[in-house]
């Protein structure tokens, strides 16, 4: 049992590498201090940047392009330093 375990964890190991390739895409400059990165679904991740910065979540593509810009307007960016998601898909 423990032999076939391993396997199985060496075949995903193998899987993994083979199907996500590393590649670097350049950010745009407004996203030069990201401190907080969540997934939000298969192709877009949300981003915000650190302290001092405009309250504002960035939708970004994998390529590293922003989709979109969410503003949160009666907030201030005070050492913002992760973001969260729950079972629902509520951003924290």
């Amino acid at each position: 049992m423990r032999c076939q375990f391993l396997f199985f964890l060496l075949l995903l190991s193998s899987y993994s590498n083979a199907q996500f390739s590393e590649k670097k895409h350049k950010l745009p400059s407004v996203l030069n201090e990201i401190s907080g990165l969540e997934v939000f679904n298969d192709s877009v991740l949300v981003a915000v940047n650190d302290s001092g910065n405009l309250p504002i979540l960035y939708f970004i593509n994998l390529k590293g392009q922003i989709l979109h810009e969410c503003r949160i307007y009666n907030a201030t960016n005070h050492d913002w330093e992760d973001l969260c998601k729950d079972e629902d898909g509520n951003l924290y």
